[in-house]
């Protein structure tokens, strides 16, 4: 079996906080000590796609 490594876009991670709280974006952004700033942003992102995964989750048990 091949093994892809596939490597992180820097990019991605704030973007998706950026378009899911635009507060916590510009907070991270100037109050985050500069090389802390990208993995804030992949955490950010991370816990945002947990949350939405769990609703998914909970909106699907929740229907009849």
């Amino acid at each position: 079996m091949k093994t892809t490594i596939i490597k992180p876009n820097p990019m991605l991670a704030a973007s998706i906080t950026k378009a899911a709280s635009q507060q916590t974006y510009y907070t991270i952004r100037f109050l985050a000590d500069r090389e802390l700033v990208a993995d804030a942003y992949r955490a950010y992102a991370y816990f945002r796609w947990v949350d939405d995964a769990l609703d998914a989750e909970l909106t699907e048990v929740e229907t009849p």
